[in-house]
């Protein structure tokens, strides 16, 4: 059992020591941080001291007193190695003082093994691990207030450290030191450092991966704030519109709660009570606006006119409520078939609704509207267990930057459109091109689908 003992705390704890040391100084190289060239130097004068054991056999009178002087002199000089490795590792900055005073004591002692007998110098030596012991103490109770992350392990590294030195003081008193009980505890030590040093990297990258998601979180909620800012203030500047953009990039971050309280009053004070879709006054600020837009861009807009056919046999025949609900039901499968955030769902008003479309080319609304009027015709409209079956009209007109053409000329293509829909049958999509007001020849003017 004994050769068992001797051999593991030859080959494997000082050599794991001593392993120690030399990764923790290339981990100084590599991370700049002067925490693992601390570390690195406690280990390393805890190597020597073992091996400074090993050769006295434990036996620390007769002719070899200058060799213990030596050993208790560089277990004394790991101590302040430790502290300054404790006091950067948990950032202990209010500490600094008292870890200097401690430093200095240690230092002091080990000047005082120089000159003491053997005896007393083992005495101070212990005493000097024992201050360590009772820093242990002091590190566990502040993390244990500041409920750290890595409080349970600091209790471990003390717990290991208080059993080697009552271990030690137990079996072979105060004025000796066992090479076999030191070398194990410092392995385990070390062992437990490293862990701690692993842990304590996993736990920044998580909170610097949390503060980044934060970071992109809150990038893109600004992102959102300054397009609604955006579209705010090319309303109200019409004649500043490119200087109140660059501009409003400054005030974006002050003006974020302000510009939502407001986005949410407008809101209300734009939508139709009876569809949920946006109202007539809505629709006149949204189209300016997006023509604005398809201008500065140079990008298309299209506009559809919807119109429910012959809507007034249904009030007729089954009464106002009825009307409603088919309206309410008409609200939702517009809604249903708008896809991007920004295409726009007005009712224009009665049973008449208009599509704001940004970006669309004359094709792209056709299909919209095609694809609107397909469901409206194989949907029920249910009222009081009756079906209702209706269908719509629509026209499409498409703004592609021609001259001299306002919203309100992009509006009358569309309903022109519509009533040509109506005329040839109604249920169908007619497509009405805008001709400029320079242009004098007619052809071209309509293109029916």
């Amino acid at each position: 059992m004994n050769t068992f003992a001797q051999y593991f705390s030859d080959s494997f704890a000082i050599g794991g020591v001593f392993t120690f040391s030399i990764v923790l100084f290339c981990a100084y190289f590599v991370n700049k941080s002067t925490k693992y060239l601390y570390l690195s130097g406690y280990f390393l004068c805890t190597f020597f001291t073992l091996v400074l054991m090993q050769k006295t056999d434990a036996h620390l009178f007769g002719d070899i007193v200058e060799t213990h002087t030596v050993q208790t002199c560089l277990l004394l000089l790991s101590l302040p190695f430790l502290l300054l490795f404790l006091n950067q590792f948990l950032q202990l900055r209010r500490y600094d003082s008292v870890i200097k005073i401690i430093n200095i004591i240690v230092l002091l002692s080990c000047v005082m093994t120089l000159l003491l007998p053997a005896e007393l110098s083992y005495l101070v030596t212990h005493l000097a691990l024992f201050q360590v012991l009772f820093v242990f103490l002091a590190v566990n109770v502040l993390l244990a207030k500041l409920k750290h992350d890595l409080v349970n392990h600091f209790i471990a590294l003390t717990v290991i450290y208080f059993i080697g030195l009552s271990s030690n003081i137990l079996l072979f008193g105060w004025n000796e030191f066992n090479s076999e009980i030191f070398a194990v505890c410092y392995w385990l030590m070390g062992l437990t450092l490293l862990y701690l040093l692993n842990r304590q990297a996993i736990l920044t990258v998580n909170k610097q991966t949390a503060s980044e998601e934060q970071a992109i979180a809150l990038s893109e909620k600004y992102q959102s704030s300054y397009q609604e800012l955006l579209v705010q203030q090319e309303e109200d500047q019409e004649l500043l519109e490119s200087r109140v953009q660059e501009r409003t990039l400054e005030l974006n971050i002050a003006l974020q709660e302000l510009e939502e309280a407001n986005r949410e009053l407008e809101e209300k004070n734009t939508l139709d009570e009876l569809t949920g879709l946006y109202n007539r006054r809505f629709y006149d600020q949204k189209i300016l606006a997006e023509f604005r837009r398809s201008r500065r861009n140079l990008t298309p807009l299209s506009l559809v006119v919807i119109d429910i056919d012959h809507f007034k046999k249904v009030n007729d025949n089954y009464g106002h409520s009825a009307g409603d609900k088919c309206l309410v039901t008409l609200g939702k499968l517009i809604k249903q078939v708008l896809r991007r955030s920004s295409d726009i769902g007005c009712r224009y008003g009665g049973e008449e609704f208009c599509l704001i479309l940004p970006e669309t080319d004359s094709e792209g609304a056709v299909a919209f509207a095609q694809e609107l009027r397909e469901l409206v015709l194989t949907s029920s409209f249910d009222f009081d267990s009756t079906s209702i079956n209706l269908t719509v009209s629509c026209g499409v007109c498409t703004y592609q930057q021609q001259k001299d053409v306002t919203p309100v000329d992009i509006f009358d293509g569309a309903d022109k459109a519509l009533y040509q829909a109506k005329a040839d049958g109604r249920n169908q999509v007619q497509v009405k091109e805008i001709i400029a007001v320079t242009t004098s020849s007619p052809s071209g003017e309509n293109n029916e689908h």
